[in-house]
């Protein structure tokens, strides 16, 4: 059974949009709307990443019968349950870092710099979206 549905058909949805940015954010040459596609592109990740770390809670509850609070402690257990490799787990953990900077802080450089990793980031969620369809 798929864990939670709903959740899924959501994370489903986000990456698509995220995607969407990233593929304009990629092919945009005009300065004058750069940092509107930059900071579009941010947000979507802000949102997928949200969805995604909750859609993975939910498989360790349903299918490890874990329960486990916030994203860093989510992808930890993902990773000793061998949802992710060292490598994923390590870039999830990043990933989660690179979220709080661009919600608690924002600074043009690191948001180019963060900007520059999210399409890492998309390909990470979108590989275990297809986990999470699997199970």
């Amino acid at each position: 059974m798929v864990p939670n549905k709903d959740r899924i058909e959501d994370l489903e949805l986000v990456l698509a949009r995220l995607e969407e940015v990233i593929i304009e954010f990629d092919k945009n040459e005009n300065p004058s709307i750069h940092g509107i596609m930059r900071d579009s592109l941010i947000k979507r990740f802000e949102m997928s990443i949200d969805v995604f770390w909750k859609s993975v809670k939910d498989f360790l509850a349903d299918h490890h019968g874990l329960v486990v609070n916030g994203p860093k402690n989510v992808f930890k257990e993902a990773f000793a349950q061998q949802f992710f490799d060292k490598k994923n787990a390590t870039l999830a953990e990043d990933m989660v870092d690179d979220r709080n900077e661009t919600t608690h802080r924002y600074d043009r450089v690191m948001a180019e710099e963060i900007a520059q990793r999210v399409h890492l980031y998309h390909a990470l969620m979108s590989q275990g979206l297809k986990q999470l369809k699997k199970v």
